[in-house]
């Protein structure tokens, strides 16, 4: 399958026919990452992610470039945040489609945390807060559920993001409603927002089980 992007313009970069398969191959290469320690911290996990995205990526023939811990700079050079794994088509380089990726169910030595208020506040909010995707309609987040109970993850982002939907700037009354992209998949979501600058922004959400070692 290719896909062509007829139109540059960041208000229309990436529409759904062209998310579909991105987070098709998110999910077909998501098994050939294989068993992962539990230990492991999220950036090693979503390299792991991405040089098994780039085949598979291939294979349907997208011509897409999928790159890990891409570097945002500020007009003096400086580093102000770097996205877990970006998507871009070719130039420009402000026209890109970024997944934010966390742990979920995450088992420290001090005890079980659900990690969804860092999924909130140190995911989602990068989006609402234009860090990442500005001038962008949508942006990805990616939870590494790492003990795989899915549902149990989900649950418990459904209702931070409830908890912070002022914050997050939520628009309607569904924290994470039905995903368009990925109709039937119960563990991919949707939530929609306005960003600080009132833009309508929709975060894809992909909760994927990890198989620990």
């Amino acid at each position: 399958m290719g896909v062509v992007i007829c139109d540059s313009s960041l208000d229309s970069a990436f529409p759904p026919d062209i998310i579909r398969p991105l987070c098709e191959t998110v999910c077909d290469a998501w098994p050939r990452v294989g068993p992962l320690p539990s230990s492991i911290h999220e950036d090693k996990i979503s390299r792991k992610l991405v040089v098994r995205m780039r085949p598979e990526a291939r294979r349907r023939r997208l011509p897409v470039m999928i790159d890990s811990q891409r570097e945002l700079l500020d007009s003096k050079g400086e580093v102000i945040g770097r996205i877990d794994i970006t998507v871009t088509c070719g130039p420009p380089e402000e026209l890109y489609f970024s997944f934010e990726c966390k742990r979920l169910n995450v088992l420290y030595s001090s005890g079980f945390k659900t990690e969804a208020d860092k999924y909130c506040k140190h995911g989602m909010m990068r989006y609402v807060t234009e860090k990442y995707g500005r001038g962008l309609g949508r942006g990805g987040m990616i939870g590494y559920v790492m003990d795989a109970q899915l549902d149990k993850a989900m649950d418990a982002v459904r209702s931070d993001v409830g908890t912070r939907a002022e914050a997050l700037r939520l628009q309607g009354s569904e924290p994470l409603s039905a995903s368009v992209v990925l109709a039937g998949n119960r563990h991919a979501r949707d939530s929609r927002h306005t960003t600080v600058t009132d833009r309508p922004f929709t975060i894809h959400h992909l909760f994927l089980a990890v198989q620990t070692a």
